[in-house]
């Protein structure tokens, strides 16, 4: 696939005020041209809503690379993959009426990430951990995983 976005989350990583750290990944032809790394503006009172937050900024990544896209290059002509390694995410995202009563909490501004989906301008879909090559932002990984996931974004051959 040319195009590919990963994104994840950690879940109140930070000690002090136990905001979650957010990133992503965004690869064209295996290269990275687009990532960041973040500390999230909230406090997510769940690994799922943390993620879905994190799915939320690469979204609007998404847009604005893929806007670009067209400027440059034309239309797209199929929607971009976004991985996460979430499935609490996922299912809010693709099923929209997925744990409305568990989920109420979660701000409005992070649920166009459902209508990107249903739309087909992005397709949001699963990613195992160990192949999610957005966890480089989200945490201090050990060696081996380091390296693996450098190779894996284009960092070192």
């Amino acid at each position: 696939m040319a195009h590919r976005i990963f994104t994840d989350s950690d879940f109140a990583g930070d000690i002090n005020g136990r905001k979650s750290q957010g990133g992503y990944i965004f690869q064209v032809y295996n290269g990275p041209v687009s990532w960041k790394s973040y500390k999230q503006s909230m406090v997510a009172l769940s690994t799922t809503e943390a993620e879905y937050v994190a799915c939320s900024e690469a979204a609007r990544e998404a847009q604005w690379l893929a806007k670009l896209h067209v400027d440059v290059v034309g239309r797209l002509g199929c929607p971009l993959p976004v991985c996460t390694d979430s499935n609490g995410a996922l299912k809010n995202i693709q099923a929209a009426g997925y744990g409305k009563s568990r989920n109420k909490h979660i701000d409005v501004k992070f649920h166009h990430c459902r209508n990107l989906h249903a739309t087909r301008e992005l397709e949001f879909s699963y990613v195992s951990t160990n192949d999610n090559l957005a966890d480089i932002m989200t945490k201090a990984l050990g060696p081996e995983k380091h390296r693996r996931f450098t190779e894996g974004i284009g960092l070192r051959r």
